[in-house]
């Protein structure tokens, strides 16, 4: 007769071996369906970002040209300003020429209508005011009191011709 300790010893190592086969067993069945939702996720994620189109973000691009006084600005910013989301801006060129974005310098601006504002360049220190600082109407570099909007559409040319003036017309 064996000694009940090593009764109990031999019985525990034979339970312990068929709970280590039951563990590998589910533990590969929770690996395959661990994989199966990886792959399920990943297939999810990648229809989400192909699904949306385009820049995946909303974005359209939008280009024009601002003018004060039926002349070129020089310099400045256009910057356009959604209720929601990152506001886009653009920097004027010497022809008055701008293109507007929101994370890079050209990727477009949030679809929809939004009110615009034209600002000058920043002074900086020991340099002399700017013409178009000195020039550029208050009402312009603001958003609210501008009177100016965009409407961007998604697929379009978005063109935008900002004719500003010194007085009000």
């Amino acid at each position: 007769m064996m000694p009940p300790t090593k009764n109990l010893v031999l019985r525990l190592h034979g339970a312990c071996r068929q709970l280590l086969t039951a563990e590998r067993s589910l533990g590969k069945q929770l690996c395959d369906l661990g994989s199966l939702w990886c792959f399920a996720l990943l297939m999810v994620n990648t229809l989400c970002l192909v699904g949306c189109g385009g820049s995946g973000d909303g974005l359209a691009p939008v280009h024009g040209v601002v003018t004060l006084d039926g002349k070129p600005l020089t310099e400045g910013f256009v910057l356009v300003t959604p209720a929601e989301g990152k506001m886009a801006k653009g920097t004027i060129q010497a022809d008055g020429a701008f293109v507007l974005g929101t994370d890079t310098n050209s990727d477009g601006v949030k679809i929809g209508t939004h009110p615009v504002s034209v600002i000058p360049p920043p002074a900086q220190e020991g340099m002399p005011i700017s013409t178009t600082a000195k020039s550029l109407p208050q009402r312009y570099t603001n958003a609210r009191t501008s009177g100016i909007t965009v409407d961007v559409k998604p697929d379009a040319d978005n063109e935008l011709t900002l004719e500003l003036f010194t007085h009000q017309q």
